[in-house]
């Protein structure tokens, strides 16, 4: 099941709820514990800059403040895409807002997966996106 919101799934609104508790919890600088505990085995973050592997990679990254490509305050004005892959996992796509609305900055892919009796991080992926350069065509040489 995929949606841009609006949809009454359960996992949809719980997924929502859950990745926008963690920008909060970023943007506040939480401690690591609590992030930490939502962590599912495995997880993975990329970021333009980095690639973290388990927690203690997570942990390291986070301890350092390096967290601002995740904190990023322009999730208000992000669209969700949000897809049930499976009972036990979701897959959720923020397309960040450029400065002026009209366009996309960057994008955040989240897959949590349900284990423990709760959703946890599996994955993250961070990108900007950077305006390709536009190709010159040659102009045809009148005689």
């Amino acid at each position: 099941m995929t949606t841009s919101g609006g949809s009454a799934h359960p996992a949809i609104h719980e997924a929502e709820a859950f990745v926008r508790d963690w920008h909060r919890r970023l943007a506040a600088r939480e401690e690591t514990d609590e992030l930490f505990a939502t962590l599912a085995n495995g997880i993975r973050l990329e970021t333009p800059t980095a690639i973290l592997r388990g927690p203690h990679e997570f942990r390291t990254w986070y301890d350092a403040g390096q967290h601002e490509p995740l904190a990023d305050p322009r999730i208000t004005g992000a669209v969700w895409e949000v897809t049930v892959t499976s009972p036990m996992h979701i897959q959720l796509t923020l397309t960040l807002p450029d400065a002026d609305g009209t366009g996309a900055a960057g994008r955040q892919e989240w897959w949590v997966v349900r284990q423990d009796g709760g959703l946890r991080v599996r994955t993250i992926v961070v990108t900007s996106v950077v305006p390709q350069p536009v190709a010159m065509v040659a102009e045809p040489a009148f005689v």
